[in-house]
């Protein structure tokens, strides 16, 4: 008691409550409990009623164990011999029951359950599919996935991150699908990040991914409980962290991050349609603005004669050359855009719509900026939005800007050289071994039932290789691939 005194008497919210003291032997029960973050319903009618009026009168010199054994009526249970696990326990949630005379401590769980009850997804929503999101309480979440794969082949492995947080973190996989390589590079990498806090599950994904320097993520998040139930049935990893209502799944394939949960719960000739304009919208929003620049500033003679007049019709007398228009109106539509991302709900969806209108019709009335121009920029937003993972999206945001001063600078020549550049890069990485751009390239033909199409359930007789080293004969002889989330 004196080592706890020393180390949790100075953070003020830790109470110790000394239970019984027999006059005969003198020997104390001391309960230990952080005041913020504990049930005391559950510790007043559970553990001090039960201890004062039945087991410590029946048996005043009973044992750490014997309390347990003779009728302490909580379920999560665990019993500690080292001063470091009982302070852990006490500020991550925990009572420990500290008996004079025992060489051991137990600890309660008696953490106050989730503020946040599951709810929808905000980030991933969907017209027909789960309604189920995880929230920041790390066992709400494991309860999410368990409902879900009810299986003796889930495995769950704790690890504790953050010298000063100690966030607990979750490592989940299906024994006999995921590749037992990717499995214990996971858990190296997870275990060898050396950091203060762990406040959100972003924390990790850049300690762990393959190339931190590149702008496109490699590890897929996720706030859909069926999603990462999918992603572990498809041999994937995931990794749930306390605090955090996002989940990492490893390894992530570029076709991930263009695959939405509803592609799997419509019927698959409308989800084909629709992940075909998917992929239409991810050339719009990278190559459109930088494709209208460096037609109408070196390539006129590519553009139609009545378009070309047209266009030079509504040019007399601009300010700005076609590069400055464009740049300008990108600059505001994403200032627009992140505005309304961080201003309140109601306010900022008249922002982002009332802005992006009132601006443009300004701009236009001013002579500041073509009207073409404007409708390439929007066309542009809006194609971005149409991308299921928003991190991708932010991406192809960040590499317009550059893409539109090799166009103004080189034209189609230097468009299509960054293309390849793009392309190139794309293909050069990996995802913990397993290349990004797969099944694509290097090419698996019997992975494309479920990239720029979706077969029919019926039609996927095998899952798709997620492991480098995984043939698609042994993948053959495995039973049908269960209905998955994304």
């Amino acid at each position: 008691m004196q080592l706890l005194h020393k180390v949790l008497d100075p953070c003020g919210d830790v109470a110790f409550r000394p239970l019984f003291a027999p006059e005969p032997v003198g020997r104390r029960v001391v309960l230990v409990y952080a005041k913020h973050i504990t049930d005391k319903k559950l510790l007043q009618h559970q553990v001090l009623e039960t201890l004062m009026v039945r087991v410590l009168r029946s048996s005043p010199n009973a044992s750490a164990q014997d309390l347990v054994e003779k009728g302490l009526p909580v379920l999560n249970v665990q019993t500690v011999q080292e001063i470091a696990a009982v302070t852990d326990g006490v500020l991550s949630g925990r009572a420990a029951l500290i008996a004079e005379g025992s060489d051991s401590a137990l600890l309660i769980m008696a953490k106050q359950p989730a503020a946040r009850q599951v709810a929808e997804p905000s980030t991933e929503s969907s017209v027909r599919g789960p309604r189920e999101a995880f929230v920041e309480e790390l066992e709400m979440n494991l309860n999410l996935i368990r409902k879900r794969l009810p299986t003796e082949r889930l495995r769950m492995e704790n690890a504790k991150l953050g010298q000063v947080t100690r966030t607990r973190v979750v490592i989940l996989w299906l024994d006999g699908l995921a590749d037992n390589g990717i499995v214990t590079e996971v858990r190296k990498r997870v275990k060898a990040i050396k950091i203060d806090a762990v406040i959100d599950s972003g924390y990790i994904e850049e300690f762990i991914e393959d190339s931190p320097f590149s702008p496109f993520p490699q590890i897929e998040h996720t706030e859909r409980s069926d999603k990462l139930a999918s992603a572990l049935l498809e041999g994937r990893i995931g990794i749930l962290v306390d605090g955090s209502p996002y989940a990492l799944m490893a390894p992530a394939l570029f076709a991930n991050f263009l695959q939405a949960s509803e592609d799997y719960y419509e019927r698959y000739l409308f989800s084909t349609a629709v992940r075909v304009i998917r992929f239409g919208a991810l050339l719009i929003s990278l190559l459109a603005p930088s494709f209208y620049v460096a037609i109408t500033s070196i390539h006129q003679e590519m553009i139609p004669i009545g378009l070309a007049l047209r266009l030079a019709g509504t040019r007399e007398g601009a300010p700005f050359p076609v590069f400055a228009e464009a740049f300008l109106m990108e600059i505001a539509f994403e200032i627009l855009r992140e505005a309304g991302i961080r201003l309140p709900a109601p306010v900022g969806q008249a922002v982002s719509i009332v802005g992006g209108l009132v601006v443009g019709e300004a701009a236009v009335q001013a002579g500041v900026a073509n009207p073409i121009t404007v409708v390439i920029v929007a066309l542009t937003g809006i194609s971005s939005f149409a991308l299921p993972a928003y991190n991708v999206a932010f991406t192809l945001r960040f590499l317009r800007f550059p893409l539109l001063v090799i166009s103004a600078a080189m034209g189609l020549p230097g468009l299509a050289v960054a293309a390849m550049v793009l392309v190139t890069h794309l293909a050069s990485l990996r995802s913990f071994g397993v290349p990004y751009l797969s099944p694509m390239a290097p090419v698996r033909f019997g992975d494309w039932k479920d990239v720029l199409v979706r077969v029919p359930w019926w039609a996927m007789q095998a899952r798709p290789t997620v492991s480098p080293g995984r043939s698609r004969r042994m993948a053959r002889h495995q039973k049908p691939r269960p209905p998955r989330g994304g």
